[in-house]
């Protein structure tokens, strides 16, 4: 570990200074916590926000190098709030320091991380208002962090609204590479929440590619979905995958949910609404890709909420994980071979 300055930080007044290396020297972190409050107080009257941000963020990361978690928690959250208060600029410092603050924050207890990235992300969000879930710049840094921790959904997740399909496509297979290094005992590091979080018998990279396609679709980027689809199955090292994709049963319902969004007002609710119940299907009725099968639904195929199909159990049930065949006993065949017999109106081309 690097060695931690016992100075303040610069920017405090002589006095401060001269406190805050006092408590340090003592070991007095309570005291020192104190003196950062204190001049969190006085500087947002005198509205010097920017030396307010560089003395917060100094101290927070000193806090946590001493391991002093809670402390540091406090004043990163404080230093959040002057971003936006102070109406600081989103550049690649201040982007830096917030991406710095994430990776130190601890991932328990669990809220703290989320609370304070929803502070950074307001603050971009109003400083760019073109860009409506954050800046790109923010989603991107933040994607890093978390794919040097493995947390391959929260990488997706960011690199998605980064509208980085090239760093998606290289997570998934990371995510892939990694899969296949485990045992099978052990599972992926996936948020409680997360439909990932759900068995069943598709890969998690699989599953979490349904998920960057469906959230670059609500930000209304079809090329960036459909360019990820292409790539992911073109590049995967499976050659059934490549050769025949339509045997996986959430490719099938992908490239049949792309190809309807392409085709956008001529799509109708006969189409649409049996790919919208498996996909909701296969990830186990989760709410929010309900929600977001619905929206998009009503964005690019114009038409209300789809009402309920025959033609479901029919799409869902020859993927239903636990059918077997007879002759080999392999899920994975009999999905291969019930796919064959179904148009899916897929016209993602692969050359």
């Amino acid at each position: 570990m690097a060695e931690i300055s016992q100075g303040a930080p610069p920017g405090a007044d002589k006095v401060r200074e001269s406190l805050l290396a006092s408590a340090f020297d003592r070991k007095d972190y309570y005291e020192a916590h104190q003196i950062y409050k204190s001049l969190n107080f006085r500087l947002l009257r005198q509205k010097k926000f920017q030396q307010l941000a560089d003395v917060l963020y100094d101290g927070a990361v000193q806090f946590f190098h001493l391991e002093l978690d809670q402390s540091g928690i406090d004043l990163a959250k404080l230093f959040g709030d002057v971003l936006d208060k102070g109406d600081i600029p989103v550049t690649a410092d201040s982007i830096g320091k917030v991406a710095n603050l994430f990776r130190l924050i601890p991932a328990k207890p669990e809220n703290e991380r989320p609370h304070f990235l929803n502070l950074a992300v307001t603050w971009s969000k109003k400083r760019n208002p073109e860009t409506k879930a954050g800046h790109l710049a923010l989603h991107a840094a933040i994607a890093q962090v978390l794919f040097e921790e493995e947390k391959y959904d929260g990488a997706v997740y960011h690199y998605v609204r980064a509208l980085d399909s090239v760093r998606c496509l290289s997570t998934l297979q990371r995510m892939s590479q990694v899969q296949q290094s485990r045992s099978s005992a052990e599972k992926m590091d996936v948020a409680e929440d997360s439909p990932l979080a759900e068995d069943g018998t598709d890969n998690d990279d699989q599953r979490l590619l349904g998920l960057a396609i469906l959230d670059f679709l609500t930000l209304q980027r079809l090329d960036l979905a459909k360019q990820l689809f292409v790539d992911y199955v073109s590049q995967h090292p499976n050659p059934e995958v490549r050769a025949k994709c339509y045997n996986f049963r959430i490719l099938a319902f992908m490239s049949a949910l792309l190809s309807l969004c392409a085709k956008g007002d001529a799509a109708t609710a006969e189409e649409y609404t049996p790919i919208q119940e498996a996909v909701c299907d296969i990830y186990s009725k989760n709410a929010r890709v309900e929600k977001i099968m619905t929206k998009l639904g009503q964005s690019y195929c114009h038409f209300k909420e789809a009402s309920s199909s025959p033609w479901v159990g029919l799409l869902s049930g020859m993927f239903a994980k636990d059918k077997k065949d007879p002759a080999t006993g392999s899920a994975t065949d009999v999905a291969a071979t019930d796919a064959k017999k179904v148009d899916l109106n897929a016209d993602i081309d692969f050359d």
